[in-house]
């Protein structure tokens, strides 16, 4: 009986998604096909099922399972310790540092390695 209840949820779910799936191909033709129309009815006649196919979409298990991801997401945003002004205006301005250090290192080696190939080629230099 169980797996009976089951099998019944998923054939649900998937017949739920085909609904959604084809919400959203209505949504598309109604857009095309109301191309003489109004820009605000083209625009409604496209979110109106859109809409619909999202909420259909979250009356399935998945749906329901990616709005507890959602909302595991958010509880954990909350208990994130974000730096402070200070500390972020610090830190950019240490990483732009490095990045300059960095690209003067990466041009004198530049030079160098060019020199050299210029040198073992017989290129003059």
């Amino acid at each position: 009986m169980n797996v009976d209840v089951q099998v019944s949820r998923q054939s649900m779910d998937t017949a739920k998604l085909g609904g959604a799936a084809a919400l959203l191909v209505l949504g598309l033709a109604a857009f095309y096909y109301l191309g003489e129309s109004g820009k605000i009815v083209r625009l409604l006649a496209l979110l109106a099922p859109i809409a619909a196919a999202i909420g259909l979409g979250l009356a399935t298990a998945s749906g329901r399972n990616l709005m507890g991801m959602a909302r595991e997401t958010q509880i954990e945003v909350r208990k994130v310790v974000w730096p402070s002004r200070q500390e972020t205006v610090q830190t950019t301005g240490f990483i732009i540092a490095i990045v300059m250090v960095t690209a003067l290192f990466l041009w004198i080696l530049d030079l160098m390695l060019g020199g050299f190939t210029r040198w073992l080629l017989g290129q003059g230099g």
